[in-house]
């Protein structure tokens, strides 16, 4: 997983939802970039789109539970290795 895809996935940990904008945490990544990136995402199951019910022009999106265990993993290794 490229840096760019493991970073949305945390800042969708850390803000969840998000729009597709606000998805790629001021990282000077593109919309149109953040728009593939959470399509390709979306079809590997870590994301998924829900309509903002507050706001039906927004798609939010959202981690998925095996987004959400990801980033866990991730975090987990990182402090894992930290503590070594």
């Amino acid at each position: 997983m490229s840096l760019t895809s493991a970073a949305t996935l945390a800042t969708l940990d850390k803000n969840r939802p998000a729009t597709d904008h606000r998805s790629g945490g001021g990282r000077g990544v593109t919309q149109p970039a953040i728009t593939v990136l959470v399509r390709v995402m979306e079809e590997s199951g870590l994301v998924e789109r829900k309509g903002d019910p507050s706001d039906k022009r927004v798609t939010l999106v959202c981690l998925t539970e095996a987004g959400a265990s990801y980033v866990r993993t991730r975090r987990q290794t990182g402090v894992d290795a930290y503590a070594r």
